[in-house]
């Protein structure tokens, strides 16, 4: 197999870090690893990005960012996730699609960058947004609009106590 490593040295150190492979491992053809991944079962993915290991270098983030940037300038903008299923030359659709989007009137000023975030769901092929958070927090379930903390449009069973405290 032909593998490809990119290498890094952290500042003011000699020590080479991997910082990139893209290569087989494991029982895969071809995988991609971001990050030193010595010991961590990233064979196991086509994809995998560690990170976080640097808290003797005084890293104390506790933080891995995975950022997907959609640089448009237009109101409409979004940045998806797709997760698929299926044969890719068969029927390999989008089954859930995480979706960062932004809020009406969206200028790319401090003031006006609101976003929200859908979950959409596949329901024979088609998409539609099952849970929407906007900018606010308001939470809608079947409704993409909602106008208070939990604003659910449709039948709701439940099994349990339902604690009424502020209805009056």
């Amino acid at each position: 197999a032909t593998n490809f490593t990119l290498s890094t040295c952290k500042p003011g150190t000699t020590t080479r870090t991997t910082s990139l492979f893209v290569g087989g491992a494991g029982n895969k053809d071809h995988n991609v690893l971001i990050g030193s991944a010595s010991g961590s079962n990233m064979d196991d993915y086509y994809l995998g990005i560690r990170g976080n290991e640097n808290t003797g270098d005084g890293d104390s983030t506790n933080v891995v960012n995975f950022g997907i940037l959609n640089q448009s300038t237009s109101s409409s903008a979004q940045a998806h996730i797709d997760l698929r299923l299926g044969q890719a030359t068969i029927s390999n659709s989008c089954a859930v699609r995480l979706v960062a989007g932004k809020m009406g009137g969206w200028n790319n000023t401090t003031s006006t960058r609101d976003g929200n975030f859908k979950l959409q769901i596949a329901n024979n092929g088609v998409l539609t947004t099952r849970v929407y958070i906007n900018n606010a927090g308001y939470i809608g379930l079947g409704t993409a609009s909602p106008s208070e903390k939990f604003d659910v449009v449709g039948n709701i069973a439940v099994s349990g106590t339902v604690d009424g405290r502020d209805l009056g």
